[in-house]
C-alpha cells in the first residue's frame, strides 16, 4: 500500500518509443532471447481546493501479461493482478517531489525521459501496459489502475507463419516436438 495519496492520480500518456515498434507493435526479432526497449509515461494529481496538490505517491510499473482479462480498474485482489503470466519489466516509486506544477513525466533514467525495460526470452503472445497503484484516503483502500494502452509483440517470423494460416497459440520453443527447429 502507498500511504498519503489520496483521489485520483490520471494518466496522460503511456508509450514505447517509436525505434522499438513495428506497426504500433513492439518488434521482437528473436523470441529465444531477451529483447530491450524504453518507454514513458506522464502522470497528473488533482489540485487541492487549497491551491496545493495531492501528494500524488504511486507506484507505476510497466507489465507484460498473457492474462484475457484485459480490464482497466479494478482492486488489487483481481485475477489479473494474481495471473501466473504477468511479468513486472520495470517499476518507479512516485513522491509528491517527482511532480512538477501538478503533471509528471517518469520512468526517467541517465539517458532522458524514458525507462530501460527488458522483456524476457519466449515471451511475445501477450501485451505490454502501464499499471498505477495508489491508496486513495477518501476511499480507504488501494486503487489499480491499468492503461488502456496496450503493446502486442511482433515477431517477423511468427507473423510469416500465421499469414500462412497457422496458429501461434501454444508456441513457445521452436526445438519442440511438434514444430520442429525453424
Amino acid at each position: 500500500m502507498v500511504e498519503n495519496a489520496k483521489a485520483v492520480i490520471g494518466l496522460s500518456e503511456f508509450s514505447i518509443q517509436t525505434q522499438y515498434l513495428s506497426d504500433g507493435k513492439l518488434k521482437v526479432n528473436n523470441e529465444k532471447v531477451t529483447t530491450a526497449f524504453k518507454a514513458e509515461f506522464i502522470l497528473s494529481r488533482d489540485l487541492l481546493s487549497s491551491g496545493q496538490f495531492e501528494a500524488g505517491n504511486c507506484t507505476v510499473s510497466i507489465i507484460y501479461t498473457e492474462s484475457p482479462n484485459y480490464i482497466t480498474q479494478a482492486t488489487s485482489n483481481n485475477n489479473y493482478e494474481n495471473d501466473p503470466s504477468t511479468i513486472v519489466l520495470a517499476t518507479k516509486n512516485v513522491t509528491s517531489s517527482d511532480y512538477n506544477n501538478g503533471a509528471v513525466a517518469l520512468m526517467v533514467d541517465s539517458r532522458g525521459k524514458s525507462t530501460s525495460c527488458i522483456l524476457p526470452a519466449s515471451k511475445f503472445l501477450g501485451k505490454i501496459l502501464l499499471r498505477i497503484k495508489y491508496y486513495d484516503t477518501s476511499l480507504s483502500r488501494d486503487i489499480t489502475v491499468y492503461s488502456t494502452t496496450r503493446y502486442e509483440i511482433y515477431v517477423p517470423h511468427l507473423t510469416k507463419i500465421q499469414s500462412m494460416g497457422f496458429s501461434i497459440s501454444g508456441i513457445k520453443d521452436f526445438n519442440s516436438t511438434y514444430y520442429g527447429r525453424c
